[in-house]
């Protein structure tokens, strides 16, 4: 299933774990968004992963906060489009 993650923090924060996860095969894609100003509350990024449970997304999402000096991290469900397997 596939989840999208989206971050607040830096990148070089949590371009490690995005290097780990391309490893793995669950990191679909990676982007970076343009700032909003200095507010703590901007997004600055988001992940699309897919993964075999929704532990392992939400055990994806901690390590990404952790290593973001515990920055708040949205995690969703994707929605496919009609007649694809979710």
């Amino acid at each position: 299933m596939r989840y999208m993650l989206l971050m607040r923090g830096s990148r070089s924060d949590w371009r490690p774990v995005a290097l780990i996860l391309q490893t793995t095969g669950e990191l679909v894609s990676e982007e970076v968004l343009t700032p909003l100003g200095e507010s703590p509350l901007s997004l600055t990024g988001y992940w699309l992963i897919d993964c075999e449970t929704p532990a392992r997304a939400i055990e994806i999402a901690a390590w990404v906060s952790a290593s973001c000096h515990d920055a708040p991290i949205e995690l969703r469900p994707v929605l496919r489009a009609p007649g694809e397997e979710m």
